[in-house]
Protein backbone atom coordinates (compact mmCIF):
# COMPACT_ATOMS: atom_id res chain seq x y z
CA UNK A 1 0.00 0.00 0.00
CA UNK A 2 1.46 3.36 -0.99
CA UNK A 3 0.41 6.31 1.08
CA UNK A 4 1.24 9.87 0.10
CA UNK A 5 2.23 12.07 3.01
CA UNK A 6 -0.11 14.99 3.58
CA UNK A 7 0.40 17.33 6.51
CA UNK A 8 -2.36 16.96 9.08
CA UNK A 9 -3.28 13.39 8.12
CA UNK A 10 -2.76 10.35 10.31
CA UNK A 11 -2.50 6.86 8.89
CA UNK A 12 -2.02 4.06 11.41
CA UNK A 13 -0.36 0.76 10.76
CA UNK A 14 -2.09 -2.29 12.21
CA UNK A 15 -0.56 -3.34 15.54
CA UNK A 16 -0.87 -6.62 17.36
CA UNK A 17 -2.57 -6.36 20.78
CA UNK A 18 0.67 -7.27 22.58
CA UNK A 19 3.00 -4.93 20.65
CA UNK A 20 6.04 -3.38 22.27
CA UNK A 21 7.81 -0.12 21.31
CA UNK A 22 10.41 -2.27 19.53
CA UNK A 23 7.76 -4.07 17.51
CA UNK A 24 6.39 -1.16 15.50
CA UNK A 25 5.71 -1.78 11.79
CA UNK A 26 8.35 -1.11 9.15
CA UNK A 27 7.83 1.60 6.55
CA UNK A 28 9.81 2.41 3.43
CA UNK A 29 9.82 6.22 3.22
CA UNK A 30 11.01 7.80 -0.03
CA UNK A 31 11.79 11.50 -0.30
CA UNK A 32 12.52 13.44 -3.48
CA UNK A 33 15.88 15.19 -3.77
CA UNK A 34 17.27 18.04 -5.86
CA UNK A 35 20.96 18.59 -6.59
CA UNK A 36 22.58 22.01 -6.81
CA UNK A 37 22.51 21.83 -10.60
CA UNK A 38 18.77 21.01 -10.65
CA UNK A 39 18.81 17.24 -11.15
CA UNK A 40 16.12 15.26 -9.32
CA UNK A 41 16.28 11.94 -7.52
CA UNK A 42 15.07 10.17 -4.41
CA UNK A 43 16.45 8.82 -1.16
CA UNK A 44 14.70 6.06 0.76
CA UNK A 45 14.81 4.99 4.40
CA UNK A 46 13.47 1.91 6.16
CA UNK A 47 12.14 3.04 9.53
CA UNK A 48 9.75 1.90 12.26
CA UNK A 49 6.66 3.90 13.13
CA UNK A 50 3.13 3.49 14.39
CA UNK A 51 1.74 6.16 12.05
CA UNK A 52 2.69 7.56 8.69
CA UNK A 53 3.76 10.79 10.39
CA UNK A 54 5.99 8.85 12.83
CA UNK A 55 7.66 7.12 9.90
CA UNK A 56 8.21 10.34 7.92
CA UNK A 57 9.60 12.06 11.03
CA UNK A 58 12.00 9.17 11.68
CA UNK A 59 13.13 9.21 8.05
CA UNK A 60 13.63 12.97 8.16
CA UNK A 61 15.86 12.57 11.24
CA UNK A 62 17.91 9.92 9.44
CA UNK A 63 18.14 12.16 6.35
CA UNK A 64 19.97 14.75 8.47
CA UNK A 65 22.76 12.33 9.36
CA UNK A 66 26.14 12.93 7.74
CA UNK A 67 26.09 9.46 6.17
CA UNK A 68 22.73 10.16 4.48
CA UNK A 69 23.88 13.55 3.18
CA UNK A 70 27.06 11.98 1.79
CA UNK A 71 25.04 9.22 0.15
CA UNK A 72 22.89 11.76 -1.73
CA UNK A 73 25.95 13.95 -2.40
CA UNK A 74 24.51 16.90 -0.45
CA UNK A 75 21.38 17.06 -2.59
CA UNK A 76 18.50 18.88 -0.92
CA UNK A 77 15.82 16.57 0.46
CA UNK A 78 12.09 17.36 0.35
CA UNK A 79 10.38 15.59 3.30
CA UNK A 80 7.04 17.33 2.71
CA UNK A 81 6.72 15.38 -0.54
CA UNK A 82 7.58 12.01 1.00
CA UNK A 83 5.71 8.84 0.21
CA UNK A 84 5.64 5.69 2.32
CA UNK A 85 5.02 2.00 1.78
CA UNK A 86 3.94 -0.05 4.78
CA UNK A 87 5.68 -3.44 4.96
CA UNK A 88 3.45 -6.38 5.86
Amino acid sequence: MIIGHRPGTTHRAPLSPDHSPYDRPLWLVTMPTTTRDGRHGTQSFVVRGTTLQDAVTAAERRACADSARLRRRDARIHPHHASAVLHH
